[in-house]
C-alpha cells in the first residue's frame, strides 16, 4: 500500500516537472500609449462639502420634488415590510440558536 502511494507521488512530481516545450517564447504584446476610451475624462474631485440630504433638489425641478414627496409618503409601507423582514430574520436566528451547543460558566468565592 505504501509503495503505491510513494510511486503515485513520484509519478505526479515527474509529470508536474515536464516542460511546455523547448521552443516556447513569450508572446510580444503591443501596448498602446493611451486607451482610446480615455478621451475627455478627468480625475475625480471629491465633493465632501456637498449637501448629502435631498440630492434631487440640485436639479431645481418642481415636478421631481413633487414625485419625491409622494415617494416619502409611500415609503412607509416599504419601511414596514423591511422591519417585518428584520423581525422574521431575528426570530429565525433565535430559533436556530437552540440547535448549537451552549457554553456556560460560573465563578464563586467562599
Amino acid at each position: 500500500m505504501k509503495a503505491r502511494i510513494v510511486s503515485a507521488v513520484i509519478l505526479g512530481a515527474a509529470l508536474g516537472g515536464c516542460m511546455a516545450g523547448p521552443d516556447y517564447r513569450r508572446p510580444e504584446v503591443e501596448l498602446p500609449p493611451a486607451y482610446k476610451e480615455a478621451g475627455d475624462w478627468k480625475p475625480a474631485q471629491p465633493a465632501d462639502g456637498a449637501q448629502r440630504g435631498a440630492w434631487w433638489k440640485t436639479f431645481g425641478d418642481p415636478q421631481l420634488d413633487a414625485l419625491e414627496a409622494q415617494l416619502e409618503i409611500g415609503n412607509q409601507s416599504l419601511r414596514l415590510a423591511e422591519a417585518q423582514y428584520r423581525q422574521a430574520r431575528a426570530l429565525v436566528q433565535q430559533a436556530r440558536a437552540g440547535l448549537f451547543p451552549a457554553l456556560s460558566g460560573a465563578v464563586s468565592v467562599t
